[in-house]
C-alpha cells in the first residue's frame, strides 16, 4: 500500500509539472494569472486585503511590523476571502439603462424605487430574475437606516411573494407565533442553525430511543459529535449503505426545520441594540450564522469583516438552510445577490478610473 502511494504521489507530481511547462510554453500560464488578477480585483478581494493590512499596522504600530509578518499573518485570511463561485443571471437587462419613474411614488431613480420596493418603469421584470424561497421572511428596518444604502430592498425585489420589510417600531405581532419563527441575530442565546430540527418521536437520535447499532467509525467527526450531542438529526435513515456514506438524495432522511418564518433586522451594529431588545422580540429563538467575509463595500468603521450586509446574511443562511434540510447547494439562492453583485462590480470600476495618490492629472 505504501509503495502504491508513493507512486501514485511521484505520478500526480509528474503530471502538475508537464501541465504547468504545457501553460508555460504556450503562454497560457500569464493568461491565466493575468486574468485571477482581474477577477479578485472585480470582487473587491485587493481591498479586502488592504483593509486587513491596514487594522494589523494600526493595531500593532508601524515600527513593530515587518513585511514577513504581514505576510504571515495575512496569507490564511488571504485564502479565506476569495469569494466563492456563485452562479449570478446576467446583468444585461441593468446595461445603459437611464433614470425613471417609480410606478407608484413616480419618484425619478436607478433601477428601483428603494421606498416602494418596486422596479422602475423602464425595466422588464420578466428579464429579471425571481427567486422563491423556502419560507417567509420578515426585515425590520431602523428608522435611521439611509434607504439608499440598505440592502434589504434588494430582497424585497428578488423575492417579492416571500419577503417584507416593516420599518421599525411598526411590526407584525409574534406574540402568538413566537414557537414558528427564527431571529437571524447573534445574540447570547443563538444557537447554530442545525440546532433548529424537528426532534422525531421514533428517531434513532431521539434522547431516549438513540440508536446503539451504527457503525459510527466511517463517519465524520463532525457527525460523529453531532450524534454524540445532537438529537435532531435522523442518521439511521440516512446510513443505508455498507460504505456508511450518508444519502442526501432529494432530501431523503433530512431533518425537518421546526420553524417557518424568519426575521432580520436591518440596521448598523451601532443601532442594531435598539431593535434586538424590543420587549415584541422577546423569547424568539435566535441563530447565529457560520462566519464569513462580507464583500461589502460600505463597511462599517472599526466593525469586523463578518459583520455582513443584510442581503448577504440571508443568502448565507438559505444555503445554510438547504445544505441541512434540503439537500446538496446547487446555487439555488445565489440570485439573490444579483444586485449586490452588480453594484459591487460597479463600485470597483468606479475605483479603478480614479488616480493614486501621487498622480498628477494632465
Amino acid at each position: 500500500m505504501a509503495d502504491y502511494s508513493g507512486d501514485k504521489k511521484s505520478r500526480d507530481g509528474q503530471l502538475r509539472a508537464a501541465i504547468n511547462q504545457q501553460l508555460v510554453e504556450t503562454g497560457e500560464r500569464e493568461k491565466l494569472k493575468e486574468l485571477l488578477r482581474v477577477r479578485l480585483s472585480e470582487c473587491g478581494w485587493r481591498d479586502q486585503l488592504k483593509l486587513q493590512c491596514k487594522e494589523i499596522v494600526r493595531e500593532r504600530g508601524l515600527d513593530h511590523v515587518t513585511v514577513d509578518d504581514l505576510v504571515q499573518e495575512i496569507t490564511p485570511k488571504a485564502r479565506q476571502l476569495v469569494p466563492d463561485d456563485f452562479h449570478i443571471s446576467s446583468h444585461a437587462p441593468l446595461n445603459g439603462l437611464k433614470r425613471s419613474k417609480c410606478p407608484t411614488c413616480k419618484a425619478s431613480r436607478m433601477y428601483f424605487c428603494y421606498t416602494c420596493y418596486k422596479y422602475v418603469e423602464n425595466i422588464n421584470i420578466k428579464d429579471l430574475p425571481t427567486i422563491k424561497l423556502p419560507f417567509t421572511v420578515d426585515i425590520i428596518k431602523h428608522p435611521k437606516e439611509l434607504d439608499g444604502k440598505s440592502t434589504a430592498v434588494h430582497a424585497a425585489l428578488l423575492a417579492p411573494n416571500d419577503v417584507r420589510i416593516y420599518s421599525y417600531p411598526v411590526f407584525p405581532d409574534y406574540s402568538k407565533v413566537k414557537d414558528e419563527l427564527l431571529l437571524i441575530f447573534p445574540s447570547p442565546d443563538s444557537q447554530p442553525l442545525e440546532d433548529y430540527a424537528k426532534v422525531k418521536e421514533n428517531s434513532c437520535l431521539n434522547p431516549l430511543k438513540r440508536a446503539t447499532h451504527i457503525d459510527t467509525s466511517k463517519l465524520t467527526p463532525l457527525k460523529q459529535r453531532r450524534l454524540q450531542s445532537d438529537s435532531t438529526f435522523d442518521y439511521e435513515a440516512q446510513f443505508n449503505n455498507k460504505e456508511g456514506q450518508l444519502s442526501s438524495q432529494n432530501g431523503a432522511g433530512l431533518p425537518k426545520p421546526n420553524f417557518t418564518k424568519v426575521v432580520m433586522i436591518d440596521s448598523t451594529w451601532n443601532q442594531v441594540h435598539g431593535i434586538s431588545t424590543d420587549e415584541r422580540l422577546k423569547g424568539i429563538r435566535a441563530v447565529e450564522l457560520t462566519e464569513q467575509s462580507t464583500l461589502y463595500w460600505r463597511r462599517q468603521h472599526n466593525s469586523p469583516d463578518y459583520f455582513l450586509a443584510t442581503i448577504e446574511a440571508l443568502h448565507a443562511f438559505l444555503r445554510q438552510y438547504h445544505e441541512i434540510f434540503i439537500g446538496p447547494y446547487d446555487h439555488e439562492y445565489d440570485d439573490l445577490l444579483y444586485f449586490f453583485k452588480f453594484f459591487h462590480e460597479m463600485v470597483n470600476r468606479n475605483k479603478s478610473k480614479k488616480p493614486g495618490k501621487g498622480h498628477q492629472k494632465t
